[in-house]
């Protein structure tokens, strides 16, 4: 399998260029219908706690989104890409964004739900992030939900790697239900959400 070092950009080098040239509120527009399933879901099995998280929040509008439908105490956001959380910051001055390494990011206090939209097949090992999350992140009976469109069976999206010229880790759905379920979480459940006539969203949950 190719490395991310086989490509001539990097994740993050591609998400602060997108940054810059305004292309994260396509991301938005594009992604808005399928976060928009996940927060119900969120509201389904974990209505009201302490503290979530959204990992790879870019610019923050899915952290704004959850904070507005979902009573929590705080909700927070995490990215790689140094340009995404400058623009988080300015367009959420009252928010808690962090430009961290995802893969090895702790918090002072562990997560009621673990976030994630569009993010995990850009790691090499998605396994190992899903592990650490499990066991140094989550809260016991705490949600993990994810959500990708990236995945083997989309197809539209399987050129992707090639257009963008930058490392996905292409997966099929039980494949990615197998790495939430090895990391150790339980009652994982997994839907395909529409998002318009050509690709549809993978969402997968598991709860700890």
């Amino acid at each position: 399998m190719k490395k991310i070092k086989d490509y001539a950009t990097t994740p993050i080098e591609l998400f602060n260029e997108w940054a810059k040239t305004g292309k994260d509120k396509g991301m938005e527009t594009g992604h808005n219908n399928s976060v928009e399933f996940m927060i119900k879901l969120l509201k389904t099995y974990k209505p009201e706690a302490n503290l979530g998280i959204d990992i790879g929040c870019g610019n923050g509008w899915a952290v704004k989104k959850m904070k507005k439908f979902l009573n929590y105490g705080n909700i927070i956001g995490v990215d790689g890409s140094r340009k995404m959380i400058q623009k988080a910051k300015k367009e959420d001055p009252k928010g808690d964004y962090f430009c961290e390494n995802i893969i090895k990011y702790e918090y002072e206090e562990k997560f009621d739900f673990i976030h994630s939209m569009e993010v995990l097949y850009y790691l090499e090992n998605p396994e190992n992030f899903i592990k650490h999350a499990f066991i140094n992140m989550q809260k016991n009976e705490g949600i993990f939900i994810m959500g990708i469109d990236h995945y083997k069976e989309n197809k539209p999206s399987l050129n992707w790697p090639q257009e963008c010229g930058v490392f996905m880790n292409t997966k099929s759905i039980k494949e990615w239900i197998g790495l939430i379920k090895s990391a150790g979480y339980e009652k994982v459940k997994h839907w395909q959400v529409p998002n318009n006539k050509k690709e549809s969203t993978l969402v997968v949950l598991g709860i700890k």
